[in-house]
């Protein structure tokens, strides 16, 4: 009989733990689905804050390696269009040896129409063929310095993706040119060396403002340069040439009286 009782009272109590149990692990669930719900809609937050609602496009021509090419990773985090070799593109197409320069005039295209740039190396670009890159609006920047790791320093040695930032940054879309270079360790780098440049071209409403703020620019640093180089040669004191011939004399002096030496010896 006490047995009897003891089972009930035990299967009671397993019961009674069972449903405990239970409705622990259903609140558990219901925290943890809570705070996936949380995440992911921050995730959504950061995604839809961080887009950037201008069509970007690529020729990529293999040339680069993969791991160093921007042009590979923006493709790879989704962020740029892969075109097909000879596909026409019908919005801007940013090209190094043309004599227009983008500027604020070509806002209104880059918003309906995206911007694209030939992913290639600058050592191989000549071999470009023109049937690859088709289309109707090409562009060239003006002078900046490329801050990536494969031509830090350079002037006009743009990754494709300092390329697609300052067009973006000159047609007035700053904060989509620094969303876009985050990806990249170098990015607020290019931004920090190139800030005059860019500020100064941002300004300009037109292709010819922006021909003679480069022009201006140009001038400015010729102009420090030839004076950073004047600075650099140090030009002897009078004092130091009064001494450079006091010892060239004494030298000769001493040349003289070993020499009459020698003769008196033999």
């Amino acid at each position: 009989m006490k047995k009897k009782i003891y089972r009930e009272k035990r299967g009671e109590k397993a019961k009674e733990n069972s449903y405990l149990y239970r409705g622990i692990f259903i609140f558990e669930k219901a925290f943890f689905l809570e705070k996936i719900d949380s995440i992911l809609g921050k995730i959504e937050e950061f995604e839809e804050s961080n887009k950037i609602p201008i069509l970007l496009a690529m020729w990529d021509f293999g040339h680069c390696d993969p791991k160093r090419c921007s042009g590979r990773k923006m493709a790879r985090l989704g962020l740029i269009k892969t075109l097909k070799m000879g596909q026409k593109w019908n919005g801007i197409i940013l090209c190094h040896d043309m004599e227009l320069f983008l500027s604020k005039e070509d806002a209104p295209l880059l918003k309906e129409m995206g911007v694209a740039v030939i992913e290639c190396s600058w050592q191989r670009i000549d071999e470009i063929p023109s049937k690859c890159v088709r289309g109707g609006h090409f562009r060239a920047l003006p002078y900046l310095v490329a801050a990536n790791s494969v031509n830090y320093g350079r002037p006009w040695k743009l990754s494709c993706a300092e390329a697609l930032a300052t067009c973006l940054y000159i047609t007035g879309y700053q904060s989509y040119a620094h969303i876009l270079l985050s990806y990249f360790s170098w990015g607020e780098t290019f931004f920090r060396i190139n800030s005059e440049f860019l500020n100064s071209y941002a300004s300009c409403s037109n292709n010819f403002d922006i021909k003679m703020a480069q022009n201006a620019l140009l001038s400015s640093l010729s102009a420090e340069y030839l004076e950073n180089k004047q600075n650099s040669i140090v030009f002897p004191s009078s004092e130091d040439s009064f001494d450079e011939t006091s010892h060239s004399e004494n030298d000769d002096n001493n040349f003289q009286k070993k020499q009459s030496s020698s003769s008196e010896k033999k």
